[in-house]
Parts: structure tokens; C-alpha cells; sequence
């Protein structure tokens, strides 16, 4: 373009040089215009590189015009060159697809492009992976980092890869096996199998004497189990040791079962009285029979105090927030728990301090630390004879592990003993009143004992609280106490209203210490109080000691308390003084003083029916318990009259009077006093009725 304007101009130029100029004025105006026309010339010279006149600006004369003028047909307008072209430039970038240039555009309109550049072409990356999965397809997105044009790339589904779990059947459900995607999670159960059924093996219990024998059945799969071929209880089989009568003590025979220690005392004699005679006509006369000289024994066939037997102590020994009571009496010794593991050492320092060198008996009333950890030094320290445990044995804890690994080191088979279980020494018996198992509830699995010594008794409760306190009440047993030691540490929970309107405990014993429960409650302290009972704390009085000889209990504070709820020591006197664990206690028991009636009954041990001598209904000799007092049979002993024999027996109304007072209550009376002072009448000429129970 800038050539071809150039060429015009230099035609142009020529034209105007070969014009003839008419006048000098005309040749005037004409040099003028030529400069004029010269000025507007574009910039951009012609393609000329060789021009005649090297100044454009004084242009050459025609040398065929004189002077050089212009022609006169010269025409200024004509020789008017063509205006500067002025661009401006826009680029356009290359793309993926297309070509890029610089486009120059004049204000005239004129345009052109140049600067051509060539496509740059896509430049894809990875944009996103979706995998495939069990019923879908996945596909790899490609996008280009300069357009954003994108692609993908298909993936097959995946299938669905199942694993397999197989159930088995059992007794009581088909079996089966179940397929699952690892990938999506589907499923499906398949292969299906019929329910085994139970397939039951037998172990046959035996009847014993004080339970009836049966027959287990327990699935060997599943461990259903049921008893059937229930058998009857056996009879004891009793032989006799006789105690024979002393000049001031009466004689009686007692009757244990050979089987299971199921003991009775009957076949009570007189005393025989003192026989005397002189040794010298002045030395006074000395018994033939027991050798006490005149003067130093009563000529009476009947002991003139009330019997006396061995001291008994019970300790409730501070372990702080935890139980540990030691039973002592003679050479019988029984401990129940022992607190943690940290107290064992100072249990087993107390017992060594009591003189104690073995134990009979070791209870643990539940598997709770609080109660068996310390247990694990007393056997360390200690010989044990016999040991109890709880039913409940599912604790997995480290010092119940350690507890019952020490009963295997010391060659022991813990009992898990029943209601009732039996343990006796002498006068001491010890019952378990409550012994069940409440799953998942140790301690309202606590074995539940009570001590009967004399005219007093001990319930000891172990941790049960308001689950299975309703079950020690309806156990059949009399769990009236002088002394309880409360459940669970006074735990809010425990030592219920009902539960100690049945207990009417004299005094309680709460062993406690520091602990983040609040125990004692103050709704365990204030239901006890409301009971009328004597509270003791381990946690403020230290060790809490009772003792006893059967008469009069000896409180810890130094006081006495000789209104016992037991039936009192048996006028004989007579006891072993060998222990015999389970069985019966004793159901045989000598007239109470005061007796109204002379009457001797014959009672049957095994179905406690009792009759009159003359009955024709009685049992077989082996049988037989002779026994005295007409509502002690009833209401103590537990015996039901014979429906022939004493059917219009009359006995009256009996009443328990203080022999002292000359008070005289109904048996359910709270009032009652103690067995030593009790005297039973029918005839209440010169007794005052009591205010409470009688009216």
C-alpha cells in the first residue's frame, strides 16, 4: 500500500512540473501551491532509489516550459496528495484451535493484519477420578489448562466380590451363611441350616438328709439345662453320745446323723443329786458320785444360776471403708471378710494379737475388693479349715483372683453354702439366712448369716440393700437380732424400713471409712434412728467389740444389756465343744424355767409333728426328740401339734412374763425380756398386763 502511494505522488509531481504557467502572477500562486502540496505528502517516501531531484522540497523546472513555470492548465486541487494513514494495533492472542495476529486499524476505516501466529493446540491434565464401583462405571476426567475444553476416559464396573460369614446353628436356630460386598456392602443370606435341637446329658444329684436328690439335664451345645427325676430326701442315720447326768446337772444324749451332721439333743435326765457320805465322823460328808465335799454344792437337783457359757467376742475390725469381723470363742475362731488388699496385714496383725494361730472358718460374704482383697494375706498368714464364698463368682477382678488362687494354695474347695447351712461350736450356731445370686449385683449376692449365741443374736448382711433385703424377710427364718451390722457401709439404698422393722436391731455396726459415696447416708442414719437402734462407726469408735456368755452382752461403750432376742442357753448346759458344720441346728431344747406345764411331748425330727406320749402315732425311736414346753414347741422350736393325740389338747392362752416385774406380754410384743427372766404362765393371777401389746 505505502508503495503504490508513493508512485502516485511522483506522477504527480511530474504533471505538475510540465504545466505552463500563463502569467507571472498565475506562475506566483502556482510556486506556492506546489510547496503547499508538497507539505501534505505522506511521510513514507516513493520506491524511488535514485530521484532526479534529491530535493523534493525545490522541485526541477520542466525544461520544456520557459523559466521553468508550471503549465498553464496546471489544477491546484489536482495536485492535493492522499491524507497520513494512522493505525492503531489490537492482538488476538492464539488459542487452542485458532490462530493468533496483530490487526492495525486507521481512523479512516483502512485496516490490515499481520503478526500471524499458529494455534497453540489443548494442553489436557488430570482433572478428577471417580472409581468404578460394584454397578457403576468410572471414568478419568482430562480438562485443558488453557480452554477448559474436557474429556473422559471410561472405566468398567467392578462387579460386586462378595465375603462369606457363616452362623452355625444351634439348639433353638436354623444356621446360615451370610455374603457381603467388601466393596458396597450388599448382601445376601444363603445356605441355610436347619436347628440342631437340645442334645441333653445327665448328672444325677443325689438325695442327701436335707435335700432331695434330682437329675440335671444340660444341653451339651447350648447349656439349657432342667431338673426332673426329683427324689425324696433320706433319712439320718443317727448315732447316739451320751452325757450322763451329774449330781447337779441333768443328762441328755445327742443324736448326729453320721450323713450330713444333722444333730438334736434329747433323752434328758434328772440330775442325779449329790450322795454322800462321811469320811470321818468329824470331816464332813464328801458325794460319793463327784467327790465335792457338803457345803460347796447345793443339795438341789437343779443349778440355782442361770448356765454360763464361754465368752464370746465379736470384732468389728476397722479396715476403714470395707468389712472384717472376727468370731472368737475358746479355740474357735472364724473370720468374715477382710477388707482391701492395703488392710490384710493389719487383719492378720489383729488376729495374731487375739492369740489367734488357725481359723475354723472363713467367710467371704462377696466378691467386692472392699470385702476379699485382704483375704489373700489372712491365708498367707493363717491355716484355714474351711472357707465360704459367695454363689456370685463372676468377678473378674485382680484381688478376687488373687482371693481364690489362696484357697487353692491352701488345698481348700470353697463351699458355696445355701440358706440353710449350718455351722456350729458349743453354744455358738451360725445359719445362713440368704444366699442367692442377683446377676450383675455382687452385692445383692452377699451371703447373709446370722450368730445365735445364748440369749443373744448377730446378723451379719454383708453389702445386700433394698433388692434382697424383701428376700431375707420372706426366707422363713426369725432374723430378729441384738446386733446387725448394716448393710452396704450405710448406704442409702440399704437397711431399708421394712427391713428393720423385721430386724428390730438393738444396736448396729456400721463399718466404714473415707469414702466418695456420702456413706453413711443420712437416710441409713436416720431410718436406724427412727428404729430405735445404737449406732457404732468403725470410721469414729475404731474396733467395735461385743462379747457375751450368753446372759449378758457387754457393749463396746463399757455398758451391759442383758434383754436378748435369742431362746437363751439350754438349762442343761450341756453342748460339745467340737465344731460341725451344715446340717440342722438343733432342734431339741429343755423346759424354760417358769414352765406351766409338766407335759413331756415326743416330737418327730423328720416330719416336726410332735405328739403325747401315749399318742399311737409315734415316730420310730431314732426319731424321737423329747421336748417339754407347749409354745416353745410352737412358736421356738417350729413343731406342729399331732392332728389325733392333741386335737383338744388345752393349753390355754400362754403369755411370756418378766419374772422380776411380774409383766407379762403376748409373744409378739417388743417388750419381751430376756430369756433368762422369762417366765411362761397361763394363769395371770399376780402378773400386770403390759401397756404396748396388751391393752
Amino acid at each position: 500500500m505505502k508503495r503504490i502511494i508513493a508512485l502516485v505522488l511522483v506522477f504527480l509531481l511530474i504533471l505538475v512540473s510540465c504545466t505552463p504557467i500563463s502569467n507571472k502572477h498565475e506562475d506566483s500562486q502556482h510556486t506556492e501551491s506546489s510547496v503547499t502540496t508538497e507539505l501534505v505528502k505522506p511521510t513514507t517516501p516513493p520506491d524511488d532509489d535514485n530521484p532526479e531531484n534529491p530535493n523534493p522540497e525545490n522541485p526541477t523546472p520542466d525544461e520544456n516550459q520557459p523559466n521553468g513555470n508550471l503549465p498553464d492548465n496546471s489544477n491546484p486541487d489536482d495536485s492535493q496528495p492522499e491524507h497520513t494513514h494512522n493505525y492503531a494495533s489490537v492482538v488476538i492472542t492464539p488459542a487452542c484451535t485458532s490462530e493468533g495476529y496483530t490487526i492495525y486499524t486507521c481512523d479512516c476505516g483502512d485496516s490490515y493484519i499481520d503478526s500471524i501466529i499458529a494455534p497453540i493446540g489443548h494442553n489436557y491434565t488430570l482433572s478428577s477420578i471417580a472409581p468404578p464401583t460394584c454397578d457403576n462405571h468410572g471414568y478419568t476426567l482430562y480438562v485443558c489448562t488453557n480452554c477448559g475444553d474436557s474429556y473422559a476416559e471410561d472405566v468398567e464396573a467392578s462387579g460386586h466380590e462378595y465375603a462369606t460369614s457363616t452362623t452355625p446353628p444351634s439348639c433353638t436356630s436354623e444356621g446360615y451363611t451370610t455374603y457381603t460386598c467388601t466393596s458396597c456392602g450388599d448382601s445376601f443370606i444363603s445356605n441355610k441350616v436347619n436347628a440342631l435341637g437340645h442334645s441333653y446329658s445327665s448328672a444325677v444329684t443325689a438325695p442327701t438328709c436335707t435335700s432331695e436328690g434330682y437329675t440335671t439335664y444340660t444341653c451339651s451345645t447350648c447349656n439349657d439345662s432342667y431338673v426332673s427325676n426329683k427324689v425324696n430326701k433320706t433319712e439320718h442315720d443317727c448315732t447316739k453320745a451320751t452325757t450322763a447326768p451329774t449330781c447337779d446337772n441333768m443328762g441328755y444324749t445327742t443324736y448326729i446323723c453320721i450323713v450330713c451332721d444333722y444333730t438334736y439333743i434329747a433323752d434328758y435326765l434328772d440330775a442325779l443329786g449329790h450322795t454322800w457320805k462321811d469320811a470321818t465322823t468329824e470331816a464332813p460328808k464328801t458325794c460319793t458320785t463327784c467327790g465335792a465335799t457338803e457345803g460347796e454344792k447345793l443339795p438341789s437337783s437343779t443349778p440355782s444360776t442361770p448356765v454360763t457359757a464361754p465368752t464370746l467376742y465379736v470384732t468389728y475390725i476397722n479396715v476403714g471403708q470395707g468389712d472384717s469381723i472376727l468370731i472368737k470363742v475358746e479355740d474357735c475362731d472364724i473370720l468374715i471378710d477382710a477388707g482391701t488388699s492395703s488392710y490384710g496385714s493389719t487383719v492378720s496383725s489383729y488376729l495374731k494379737s487375739k492369740g489367734v494361730d488357725d481359723l475354723e472358718l472363713v467367710i467371704n460374704t462377696h466378691p467386692d475388693a472392699d470385702h476379699c482383697g485382704g483375704l489373700t494375706q489372712v491365708f498367707k498368714d493363717f491355716a484355714v479349715e474351711q472357707v465360704w464364698i459367695s454363689k456370685d463368682t463372676s468377678k473378674t477382678t485382680t484381688a478376687y483372683k488373687n482371693f481364690t488362687s489362696a484357697i487353692k494354695n491352701e488345698g481348700l474347695t470353697a463351699k458355696k453354702p445355701s440358706a440353710g447351712t449350718v455351722y456350729t461350736y458349743g453354744y455358738l450356731t451360725i445359719t445362713v439366712i440368704y444366699s442367692e445370686v442377683v446377676s450383675g449385683d455382687s452385692n445383692n449376692s452377699s451371703i447373709v448369716a446370722m450368730l445365735e449365741y445364748g440369749s443373744f443374736k448377730f446378723l451379719f448382711t454383708g453389702d445386700v440393700g433394698q433388692v434382697a433385703e424383701p428376700d431375707v424377710i420372706a426366707s422363713g427364718y426369725d432374723i430378729t437380732c441384738d446386733v446387725l451390722k448394716v448393710g452396704h457401709h450405710g448406704s442409702k439404698y440399704s437397711s431399708t424400713t421394712a427391713f428393720l422393722n423385721a430386724v428390730k436391731p438393738e444396736y448396729g455396726v456400721i463399718c466404714v471409712g473415707s469414702n466418695s459415696y456420702g456413706h453413711p447416708t443420712s437416710e441409713a442414719l436416720n431410718r436406724l434412728s427412727a428404729a430405735g437402734t445404737t449406732v457404732y462407726r468403725t470410721d469414729k469408735n475404731g474396733n467395735v467389740v461385743f462379747s457375751t456368755d450368753g446372759n449378758t452382752l457387754y457393749l463396746p461403750n463399757g455398758g451391759t444389756d442383758i434383754t436378748g432376742s435369742g431362746s437363751g442357753l439350754p438349762s442343761s448346759g450341756g453342748s460339745s465343744s467340737g465344731g460341725s458344720s451344715s446340717g440342722g441346728s438343733s432342734s431339741g431344747g429343755s423346759s424354760s424355767s417358769g414352765t406351766t406345764t409338766s407335759d413331756i411331748f415326743i416330737g418327730n425330727t423328720e416330719t416336726k409333728v410332735f405328739h403325747l406320749p401315749t399318742c399311737s402315732n409315734l415316730p420310730a425311736a431314732s426319731k424321737q426328740n423329747v421336748m417339754y414346753n407347749y409354745w416353745w414347741i410352737i412358736n421356738i422350736a417350729g413343731y406342729t401339734p399331732c392332728g389325733r393325740c392333741l386335737k383338744n389338747y388345752s393349753t390355754g392362752t400362754t403369755y411370756i412374763a418378766n419374772a422380776t416385774s411380774k409383766v407379762y406380754h403376748i409373744s409378739t410384743c417388743s417388750y419381751l425380756p430376756s430369756s433368762s427372766n422369762r417366765v411362761y404362765i397361763t394363769n395371770t393371777s399376780g402378773y400386770t398386763p403390759c401397756g404396748h401389746c396388751i391393752k
